[in-house]
């Protein structure tokens, strides 16, 4: 063989062999890119399980079939996404995930592509004036109950309130209705919840402090 010839081959077994290496170790990213991009998937599915899981010890699952107002049910998740630091698209699936009942039955009838979206259907399906004049009648039917502390009744008041938008000014009305007290004109003057609290304090101390002396020592 002529060297020239003998060159020629060499330089081609080279290419060759370098063909194979590149083929090689195409083969082996490709089989790398699988097993990391099967890692991947994997831990966004643990960590969106783990997503849940959190959010279910912190929001009941919403069914629209109960007193849990759909206005409510929604702040609570809002408070829950903030503190757990969730995206849009986790926001998503852990929204639709807690929807039970009618609420899990009329997901199935729309399409939604953000939680944004989910909530403004959800509002307009459940936010409707049935739950509100409910939310209504469940304030005018609570009262103070015997050895029920001032502060007590009114917090539980407030979160009742929150299961329909309740105006402050009539959230007050109810407070002061509820309280089943003589004495309450002063209370009236007041039109929202900070202007309640005081007027509170000094209806209690000009009013109750006075019977609970009198019932203690005597007149």
């Amino acid at each position: 063989m002529e060297p020239a010839e003998s060159e020629t081959v060499l330089d081609l077994d080279g290419d060759k062999a370098q063909e194979n290496s590149r083929r090689t170790i195409s083969k082996r990213l490709n089989e790398l890119n699988k097993v990391v991009q099967s890692l991947v998937e994997r831990v966004q599915e643990l960590e969106a399980r783990y997503d849940v899981a959190s959010i279910e010890t912190m929001v009941k699952p919403f069914t629209g079939d109960d007193d849990y107002g759909v206005k409510k049910w929604l702040a609570d998740l809002e408070c829950a996404f903030i503190l757990l630091k969730l995206g849009k698209e986790k926001k998503l699936n852990a929204a639709r995930h807690l929807l039970r009942g009618t609420a899990e039955l009329f997901l199935r009838t729309v399409h939604v592509f953000d939680f944004e979206d989910l909530k403004e259907d959800l509002l307009k399906e459940f936010g409707s004036s049935v739950v509100t004049c409910a939310a209504h009648l469940e304030l005018k039917k609570r009262t103070r109950q015997p050895g029920e502390t001032i502060q007590k009744y009114v917090l539980e008041m407030t979160e009742l309130s929150l299961k329909a938008k309740v105006p402050e000014e009539l959230l007050v009305d109810y407070i002061i209705m509820g309280l089943g007290e003589d004495n309450l004109d002063m209370l009236y003057n007041a039109s929202t919840l900070g202007e309640l609290k005081k007027l509170l304090n000094r209806w209690f101390l000009r009013y109750k402090c006075e019977n609970i002396v009198s019932e203690k020592y005597g007149s």
